[in-house]
C-alpha cells in the first residue's frame, strides 16, 4: 500500500496491462475475499455471450412477469434479443434482466447458469471467486464473493476476449418494441461517462457499478494508458467508490 495515497475502500488494485506486460501501480488488500454485489454482472454477461445466441429474443412473457417477483423490473418486450438485453444488465444494474437471462440456461447451457458461473470463474483460476446468484444480491447468509485480484484478471480476460466493454462504455441505450413505435431508455450507472473535466475521464474503456449494504460501494474501472494498453482500476468496499476511483486515478496519472 503506498503511503501517500489512503483510500477507504476496504480494498483497491490499480494495474497496467498491455500485451504481455503487468505492472501493479496501487495495491491495497488485494487477496481479501469481499461480497461484490453488482460486479457480478460480468460474470453473467459472460456467460451469455460465451454461451447464448445473442440474436435469439429473451422469450419472456407478460405471463412470466407477473409470476415472478424477481422480473417484475423487466423493461422489455418478448421479442427483445439477448444482445439488446446486455445493455440494462450492464448499465443501469438492472437485476430482473440478470434472471432473466439466467432463466435461458436450458435454451444455452448444458449446466444451471450458476454453476456455469462458477465453472468459468475455475477456468478463469479465479481461486476466491464465488457466485450464488446471476445479479449479485445478497442472500440472508449468503453473497457472491471475489477479491480485487481476481476481478483484475476476469476483466483483462473480458478486454481481451469479448465487445462487453463497448457495451459498458455506452453512456444510454434505447431498447425498441418489435414495430418500433415504443421504446425503454437505459442509463448507465457510471456518472464518469458523464462528465470530461479531467485529463482520464476521456481516456474510460468502460466499467462497472456495484452496491448493496453489505458490499458497500464497489466498482470496476478500466481507462487507457496514455501511451499503449490499458489500465485496470477494481475497488470494493468503498464508502464513496466513484470518490475512491477519481482519487486512485488522479493518483495513477500523475505519476505516469
Amino acid at each position: 500500500l503506498d503511503l501517500d495515497l489512503d483510500l477507504d475502500a476496504v480494498s483497491a488494485l490499480s494495474v497496467y496491462t498491455d500485451n504481455n506486460k503487468e505492472e501493479v501501480l496501487y495495491s491495497k488488500n488485494e487477496s481479501k475475499v469481499l461480497p461484490i454485489a453488482s460486479i457480478t454482472k460480468i460474470f453473467t454477461a459472460l456467460i451469455v455471450w460465451e454461451n447464448y445466441d445473442l440474436d435469439a429474443e429473451i422469450g419472456v412473457t407478460e405471463m412470466d412477469i407477473a409470476k415472478n417477483r424477481e422480473l417484475q423490473n423487466l423493461k422489455m418486450w418478448e421479442d427483445t434479443s439477448i444482445k439488446d438485453a446486455l445493455y440494462p444488465l450492464l448499465l443501469e444494474s438492472n437485476n430482473s434482466v440478470a434472471t432473466a437471462l439466467a432463466m435461458q440456461d436450458h435454451r444455452f447451457l448444458e449446466t444451471d447458469f450458476i454453476e456455469k458461473m462458477n465453472q468459468r470463474a475455475k477456468e478463469l483460476q479465479l481461486t476466491n471467486t464465488k457466485f450464488i446468484n446471476p445479479h449479485g444480491l445478497d442472500e440472508f447468509d449468503n453473497w457472491n464473493r471475489s477479491t480485487v485480484e481476481d476481478l483484475y484478471k476476469a476483466t483483462k480476460y473480458l478486454l481481451n476476449n469479448t465487445d462487453l466493454f463497448s457495451i459498458m462504455n455506452t453512456p444510454s441505450y434505447k431498447i425498441y418494441s418489435h414495430d418500433k413505435t415504443i421504446y425503454y431508455t437505459t442509463i448507465n450507472t457510471n456518472i464518469f461517462l458523464f462528465e470530461n473535466n479531467k485529463y482520464w475521464k476521456n481516456k474510460i474503456v468502460g466499467g462497472k457499478t456495484g452496491w448493496t449494504f453489505r458490499a458497500m460501494g464497489c466498482l470496476v474501472l478500466v481507462t487507457e494508458h496514455p501511451q499503449s494498453g490499458y489500465i485496470i482500476n477494481v475497488v470494493l468496499g468503498a464508502e464513496d467508490r466513484f470518490n475512491d476511483m477519481e482519487k486512485l486515478l488522479d493518483y495513477i496519472y500523475e505519476k505516469i
